[in-house]
């Protein structure tokens, strides 16, 4: 989509900024089946379902449209300007960028189905059944409601109704004030809270973590060790994805034996269900 250098960590990566003033006149965005780093991407696909033979899954990568694909290139404050000085371009650049986004989870799900049941992506759940994605728009704390529902919620939409299973990652607290709208969309299938660096846990977040499964989505959260009986306590096991690090795999087991002592003691009140 974009052809501009990255920067490489250990662990992760980022593209490059364009210079700024070239987002006004970017032409629209066009799938470029030789683009390096889509090559890259594709090959790396197809080498790792191919080595997994049952061994392992592979997921598809972590690739973002809409207002993070814009913001990758461009960064946010240019992209925070063109809402106001050509918020026609950016509509322009969403559209294309969705289009290009489709032809390259098509050909990366196609590839990783053709080796392994289901589909699997970095939030850690496997959907045996279809296409499944965690879909995001890390953006969305930078803009108002009334921005979100112009430029932000028409991406999520699509993106979610290409998908059979879809899951959105709604990152820190700025992001809160879009929940409800996103909770208004019926195909959505689920949130992941990630309340964010120098915030506390999840036990913080009853009334977030709440209002998800009360409109009838999934919930996926990092719950701490020492917190686990306090989170179960309010939230149902239906649907419910708890993200815990644990130190070894004595101490991982033991995890997973206390949640499911909280939930099949009746110690939750499993609201009906």
């Amino acid at each position: 989509m974009g052809d501009c250098d990255i920067e490489f960590a250990e662990t992760t990566s980022w593209a490059k900024h364009f210079p700024a003033g070239e987002l006004e006149n970017r032409a629209p965005f066009r799938f470029d089946e030789n683009n390096r780093w889509w090559k890259k991407i594709r090959a790396m696909t197809e080498y790792a379902a191919r080595e997994a033979q049952g061994k392992f899954l592979v997921g598809v990568t972590d690739i973002h449209s809409g207002l993070d694909a814009i913001t990758s290139l461009y960064g946010p404050e240019e992209v925070c300007m063109a809402l106001y000085d050509c918020p026609e371009k950016v509509k322009e650049l969403l559209r294309s960028s969705e289009e290009v986004a489709a032809r390259v989870f098509r050909e990366l799900f196609d590839i990783t189905e053709s080796y392994q049941e289901g589909s699997m992506n970095w939030s850690q759940i496997w959907d045996p059944d279809g296409d499944y994605y965690i879909t995001s728009c890390d953006f969305a704390c930078l803009v108002s409601e009334e921005n979100f529902e112009d430029y932000i919620a028409p991406t999520v939409e699509r993106e979610v109704a290409a998908l059979d299973t879809s899951v959105l990652h709604l990152d820190g607290v700025g992001a809160l004030r879009h929940l409800d709208r996103l909770l208004s969309m019926e195909k959505l299938g689920g949130v992941q809270w990630v309340y964010g660096e120098g915030q506390p846990t999840a036990r913080a977040w009853k009334d977030v973590l709440q209002r998800i499964q009360n409109a009838g989505k999934n919930v996926q959260v990092n719950v701490a060790l020492d917190e686990i009986e306090e989170v179960c306590s309010f939230i149902k096991p239906q649907g419910a994805h708890f993200c815990m690090w644990a130190p070894d795999e004595d101490t991982a087991k033991a995890a997973l034996a206390r949640v499911g002592k909280c939930y099949l003691s009746g110690a939750v009140n499993l609201g009906g269900l």
